[in-house]
Order: structure tokens, then sequence, then C-alpha cells
């Protein structure tokens, strides 16, 4: 990754999302100094790893370019106030491993590009306001041991994919429009610590007993 492309997908970012209060919480932005030492920004080799830009009261739009930061590891844009949708070239970021864009204010469905990111461990898309289904496509995200949906507005059946993800730990899927029934192959995550499907109205029939089972489950 050259730095230009680097330092052009970092502004790129801070024009979409900053706000007044950010300017003071992340020092660095729009001045000389390397891109590297940027408040929420960390590099190896001085290549873009990570960004940190939680907890910020940021807005606007999530930028296409973010695509170009091909070297991202971790990426952590939860608990803003982030509206639009999900960028399918989030999908370029193959690197990554932490996706973090809960309780935001996200709209539109899950993007069939991320089906892309088999390094992800830990997926959130929690409190946001999406819809369509949940992806069948995310049984091929098996490094996976953290997935929360919750709080959207999912629609339609639990995908039977999901049993393939044996690493889980924590599977939270409550507060949707979510119906059917579950899975029986769902009672194949022995590895569960947390699983959650409460808030889902529409959703019927029995708990499998392969789920009653679970040695490991909480909740």
């Amino acid at each position: 990754v050259e730095r230009i492309p680097q330092r052009y997908a970092l502004l790129t970012l801070w024009f979409h999302l900053r706000t007044e209060a950010s300017q003071s919480e992340l020092p660095g932005w729009l001045e000389t100094a390397h891109e590297c030492a940027w408040g929420g920004i960390s590099c190896t080799a001085n290549i873009v790893d990570s960004i940190d830009l939680s907890d910020h009261n940021l807005e606007g739009h999530i930028p296409d370019d973010l695509g170009l930061l091909t070297e991202l590891t971790y990426l952590y844009l939860d608990n803003n106030a982030l509206t639009g949708t999900i960028p399918s070239s989030i999908g370029q970021l193959t690197e990554l491993v932490f996706l973090e864009l809960g309780i935001n204010e996200l709209t539109g469905t899950i993007p069939d590009d991320l089906g892309q990111l088999t390094a992800l461990g830990i997926l959130y898309l929690d409190n946001n306001a999406l819809a369509g289904t949940i992806p069948s496509w995310l049984g091929q995200l098996t490094a996976l041991f953290y997935l929360y949906l919750y709080g959207n507005a999912l629609t339609g059946t639990i995908p039977s994919s999901l049993s393939v993800l044996t690493g889980l730990r924590y599977l939270y899927l409550q507060d949707n429009k979510l119906t059917g029934t579950l899975p029986l192959s769902i009672g194949q995550l022995t590895n569960l610590f947390a699983f959650g499907v409460v808030g889902n109205p529409l959703l019927s029939g029995t708990i499998p007993s392969e789920i009653v089972n679970w040695s490991n489950i909480s909740q």
C-alpha cells in the first residue's frame, strides 16, 4: 500500500465522519505529521492496520474509499451515530480480524461482499437498523467467534449454514424480526457460551434438544 492512497482514504473518512468534538478528541488529523500519528490510527511499518474511532459521536456515511486500506486488520467505528449503508468496499479488506460497526444508525442490508472477509474473528453489526435476511454466506467465515446481529430489523429464517461456525463463542440474534424455527443443526455449535434469540416474536417451534444439552451455555 502506497502512502498517498492510504492518506487519501483516511482523509476521505475524516471528511465524511468528523464532528467538532472529534477534532479535539482525535489530534493530528489534517496536519503534516504522518498519518500513523493521527488519533485513532495505528500502523505497522508505516502501513495503517488499525482504525479505532469508536465512541466519538461521529455522524455521516462510511465512505467507499475505506476499501483502499487493504492491510487493515482492526476497524472500530462502533458507538457513534453513523447513517447510510455498509459500503460493499469493506469486502476488499480481506485482512480484517475485527469489524465493529455496532450501535449506530446504519440501514440497508448486510452486503454480500463481506463474505470475502474469511479472517474475521469478530463481527459486530448490532443495534442498527439493518434489514433483509441473515446471509447464508456467514457460514463461510469459519474464523468467527463473536457474531452480534441483535437489535436490527432482520427478517427471514436463521440460516442452517451458521452451524458450520463451530468456533463461535457468542451468537446474538435477539430483537429482530426473524421467523420460522430454530434449525436443528444449530445444536452443532457446542462451543457457545452465549446464545440470544429472544425478542423475535415470530420464531416458533420447540427448542432443539441439542441446545438443551450444551455444556458451556450461560444464557
